[in-house]
């Protein structure tokens, strides 16, 4: 398996794990996670994108960046008082309702914006993250240095 096909499988299973027990998210962004479970974690992503030729910083800041996108997403999708999908209906139905003139891109994308399945969208944003990570190690960049677009 390839260092994205395994980051992507684990991204996937800790994802599911923080939806099935949303309560545990406020802990995860209050505190960095260095007991065992949070170490192993930590060893074995830096571990895999250094074997694969990473950069210690890029290896260092792609472990962060991954947490923080798994636990963020589902914080924002999955934390105890969510809104529902009686209150996407909801949320739809209001950018629908604004001015075209006024609002033109929230109006012509109000269905998607509201439709997607979390896990999809989740998806998505993973790819994005990994297509960064991915063009960062093969280019070598430096974490905090200008990168050319």
């Amino acid at each position: 398996m390839s260092w994205r096909e395994a980051v992507v499988v684990a991204a996937h299973a800790f994802y599911d794990v923080l939806c099935r027990h949303p309560h545990a998210l406020p802990i995860l962004a209050a505190r960095v996670p260095v007991g065992p479970g949070g170490l192993r974690a930590r060893e074995w992503l830096g571990g895999l994108l250094l074997s694969h030729g990473f950069p210690v910083p890029l290896a260092a800041r792609a472990f962060t960046a991954i947490g923080h996108y798994v636990i963020g997403f589902a914080i924002q999708q999955h934390s105890p008082g969510t809104p529902g999908p009686e209150d996407q209906v909801r949320l739809r139905d209001y950018y629908r309702s604004l001015d075209p003139a006024t609002y033109p891109a929230t109006t012509a994308v109000a269905d998607e914006l509201t439709s997607v399945p979390p896990h999809e969208e989740f998806g998505f944003g993973l790819n994005l993250l990994l297509d960064g990570l991915e063009r960062a190690a093969r280019q070598r960049l430096t974490p905090g240095l200008p990168h050319p677009l």
